[in-house]
């Protein structure tokens, strides 16, 4: 008899996110292994996760498989009234964070997981999708595997303590059979519960040849949601002040992006923003590209960063757990405490000054983004290419199912 995987997650194809992206790569492994696979979600594509989308279908069939999208139920001083909630412990997983509430998934799952052998959820923080999904899989004694994609920063902030680290979240792992996680530092973390852990990790398609295109300018790139989280404020800052010094330093900019930083960049001539691109126009931004510039001050992993070694272009981050477990300081890139813009404006001076060090950094990134190191623990098993991910999936299928 067909083995069949349900997927309960916040937000799912056709948002495309870092871990939307991750998702939709576990997703295809599983249809592709010809494993019946139907996915829970909510019918919402904004970050804000207020109002419902009405350009995504309730209920969408693709590659053989059902995507059913749920609503969440918004209503005059529901905000305050779950505070009051969470005050007092009523509600608890639906009160936290996004304080997220869809009794019509709740009640989908209660009715609908007795027919699944697995259940896959995450990611943290949006308890009110994990909690229900566990609970009635342990209820209905079906396997589970929670993806908690826990952001943390180092050293600990403990800004990140509500919504990774929740004491409550204690039983999100309690509930659980198996544990997916995506580096050293969370799977350290995760080892507390007792749980069997899989190492797995997004991965992109390295590009074979690179060939970089001539150019007058020293071109630096950022990818991702443009916030205070991601480093906007510190990139800019940096930018600001190394473009006194040499004119032709530019700064690409693509992702959405908070509007305060929208505003800050209108009258600048060398910086040059998209809120969107192709993938074939991320690829000939990478190709013009002298510098990866992304110090978030938590990333979980940091597929983006990954992409730019791939393309040979060394990167400047923010030390954190995902960081930490693919940049080495001085080797593919350079690490800095979180909102040191000086640190950030130094580094990128000394890339522009020293082209041999810019130019063996990038010939460092790109040779361990193919082949893997030694020195890197998540280059220790290898590039981050579909071979491994494909790897990693099987052994969970295969010691799961």
């Amino acid at each position: 008899m067909a083995k069949r995987v349900l997927m309960v997650f916040n937000r799912f194809y056709p948002i495309l996110s870092g871990s939307e992206n991750f998702s939709r790569m576990i997703y295809d492994h599983l249809v592709d292994s010809k494993i019946e696979t139907d996915v829970c979600t909510l019918k919402v594509s904004d970050d804000s996760y207020h109002i419902n989308d009405k350009n995504l279908k309730t209920e969408e069939y693709y590659k053989n498989s059902v995507i059913k999208r749920f609503e969440i139920v918004n209503f005059p001083y529901k905000d305050r009234l779950f505070n009051i909630f969470e005050e007092y412990g009523l509600f608890k997983f639906y009160s936290l964070n996004f304080k997220i509430l869809s009794p019509s998934m709740i009640l989908y799952l209660k009715n609908n997981i007795k027919r699944y052998d697995l259940i896959i959820t995450g990611y943290l923080p949006f308890s009110s999708i994990i909690y229900p999904a566990l609970y009635y899989s342990k209820k209905q004694n079906k396997k589970s595997i929670f993806i908690p994609l826990i952001h943390s920063s180092i050293p600990f902030s403990q800004r990140f303590e509500y919504e990774f680290f929740h004491p409550l979240y204690k039983e999100f792992y309690e509930l659980s059979d198996y544990f997916i996680s995506l580096n050293k530092r969370e799977q350290n973390y995760l080892k507390n519960f007792k749980k069997k852990i899989f190492s797995l990790n997004a991965f992109i398609e390295t590009p074979e040849k690179i060939t970089k295109k001539v150019k007058k300018d020293f071109n630096i790139l950022s990818i991702g949601t443009q916030n205070y989280e991601k480093g906007t404020e510190t990139t800019l800052k940096a930018l600001d002040m190394i473009h006194k010094e040499f004119k032709d330093v530019k700064l690409t900019i693509v992702g959405r992006m908070d509007k305060k930083y929208k505003e800050k960049i209108k009258s600048k001539d060398y910086i040059i923003y998209y809120e969107k691109v192709s993938e074939e126009k991320k690829r000939e931004l990478f190709l013009q590209t002298d510098l990866f510039v992304l110090p978030s001050i938590a990333e979980a992993f940091g597929i983006v960063t990954v992409e730019a070694h791939s393309y040979g272009i060394p990167t400047i981050n923010a030390y954190c757990w995902g960081s930490e477990y693919i940049v080495k300081n001085g080797v593919n890139g350079f690490l800095v405490p979180f909102g040191d813009h000086q640190l950030v404006y130094n580094y990128i001076r000394q890339l522009y000054l020293n082209p041999e060090l810019k130019e063996m950094m990038g010939k460092n990134a790109r040779e361990i983004s193919l082949y893997g190191s030694e020195l890197i623990e998540g280059y220790k098993v290898g590039p981050f290419d579909k071979k491994r991910f494909k790897k990693g999936m099987d052994r969970i299928l295969e010691e799961v199912l």
